[in-house]
C-alpha cells in the first residue's frame, strides 16, 4: 500500500522489480589470504546495507575478525568506536569495547578447524552520507577457542561524518582460507 494524499484511500502498487535487497558486491575466499577488500560496494544508490559474511575459516586459534571501513582512496582511520558482548555455551560473557581505533571486532578468539566458521550479519548505515556519522549494529556466530561455540552482538559508529566506499575483513594477524562475504544495499523506503 501507499498512500495517495491526504483523505484519499491508498492505492495497491507492485513491489519494485528488484526487490528489498539489491546485491552491490560479493567475494568468495578460496585460498588462503591476509584480507579481502569489497571496494566500492557502498554507493549513494542505498542509505543502508546488510552484509553476510558466511562459512568463514580463520587460518589459526585466538585471533579477531576485523571489519576495517576504507575511503574513497581505500585507506582506513582511526575514528571508529564499538561495543560487544559476546557469549559461549559455557556460560562465560566477554564485554569489549574501544574508541578512536581503525576498525571493529566482529569476531574474537577464533577456533579454527573443522565446524569452526565464522557466520554473522552486519548492517550498516550511512556509509556515504557526508551529514550523518557512519555506524553498524551486528550479530555473530561463530567457535571461541576457549570456551566453545557461540554468538557475539555489538555496535558502534565513527566520531566525524567522513564517507566509506569500501571495506575490509581481515584477521587480526594471520590469515583466512574460506568463505563468502555479499554485500546487499536496502531499498529505501
Amino acid at each position: 500500500l501507499t498512500s495517495t494524499g491526504a483523505g484519499s484511500p491508498p492505492a495497491f502498487e507492485a513491489l519494485p522489480a528488484s526487490g528489498l535487497y539489491v546485491k552491490t558486491a560479493t567475494a568468495t575466499i578460496s585460498s588462503t589470504v591476509s584480507q579481502v577488500v569489497l571496494s566500492n560496494c557502498f554507493t549513494s544508490s542505498y542509505l543502508k546495507y546488510l552484509v553476510f559474511v558466511n562459512g568463514l575459516r580463520p587460518s589459526n586459534v585466538n585471533e579477531d575478525l576485523y571489519y576495517i571501513p576504507l575511503n574513497s582512496s581505500n585507506q582506513s582511520s582511526a575514528e571508529h568506536a564499538f561495543a560487544l558482548k559476546q557469549y559461549t555455551y559455557s556460560n562465560s560473557a566477554d564485554n569489549l569495547s574501544s574508541d578512536n581505533v581503525n576498525h571493529v571486532k566482529l569476531w574474537t578468539s577464533t577456533g579454527t578447524g573443522t565446524s569452526k566458521d565464522i557466520h554473522g550479519t552486519l548492517n550498516v548505515f550511512n556509509p556515504l552520507s557526508g551529514g550523518s556519522k557512519h555506524s553498524y549494529t551486528y550479530l555473530f556466530q561463530g567457535f571461541k577457542q576457549s570456551n566453545g561455540a557461540g554468538f557475539l552482538v555489538g555496535g558502534g559508529r565513527t566520531s566525524s561524518t567522513q564517507t566509506y566506499p569500501s571495506f575490509r575483513l581481515e584477521m587480526s594477524g594471520t590469515t583466512m582460507y574460506g568463505g563468502t562475504i555479499t554485500v546487499y544495499g536496502i531499498t529505501n523506503p
